[in-house]
């Protein structure tokens, strides 16, 4: 499984919601969705003209969450399942930083960890994407995966990439 979100710019008219979204890679049986409403398709200056992800919004007092839900992924009968996906976050104050591992992994019901990653912009972390590994993913007939932010989401992330290996 491998999905990408696609190729090409899209103008801020063009962004859509996850649900109306139709340039997925992987198509049916695979499902995106956002019980919150509020992540979109979009690509950004300084992050490729053809790199299109997924923005996680950052927390308000009214929308603390955003999130991204895969479901249908068809990984049984394989075995040695590694989920990675790429992070980066929306840096612009000279003093603003954040913990990468504010984002909330579940894999079929069960929480999984990100490791900590303080990105910052006086680092030279802004619009630059870090590569996170799961392993031990399960091997299921309707695998689903739910990437989650809540208030803990202060500045904004991006989410491209998400592929599922297999050693067999």
């Amino acid at each position: 499984y491998k999905e990408t979100f696609g190729v090409g710019n899209l103008a801020s008219a063009d962004r859509k919601k996850i649900g109306d979204y139709t340039d997925y890679d992987v198509a049916a049986p695979v499902v995106y969705s956002d019980p919150t409403g509020r992540a979109d398709i979009r690509t950004t200056a300084g992050t490729g003209a053809d790199n299109r992800h997924v923005w996680l919004p950052a927390s308000t007092a009214t929308n603390p969450e955003s999130s991204l839900v895969i479901s249908g992924i068809n990984t049984q009968g394989k075995s040695g399942l590694v989920l990675s996906f790429d992070l980066c976050a929306n840096l612009y104050a000279a003093t603003d930083e954040i913990d990468l591992n504010v984002v909330k992994v579940t894999v079929n019901g069960t929480s999984r960890t990100l490791p900590s990653t303080v990105v910052s912009n006086a680092n030279g972390d802004n619009n630059k994407f870090y590569t996170f590994t799961l392993d031990n993913i399960p091997a299921a007939s309707d695998l689903t995966i739910e990437f989650k932010t809540d208030t803990e989401n202060t500045k904004g992330l991006r989410l491209d990439n998400v592929e599922i290996t297999a050693a067999s």
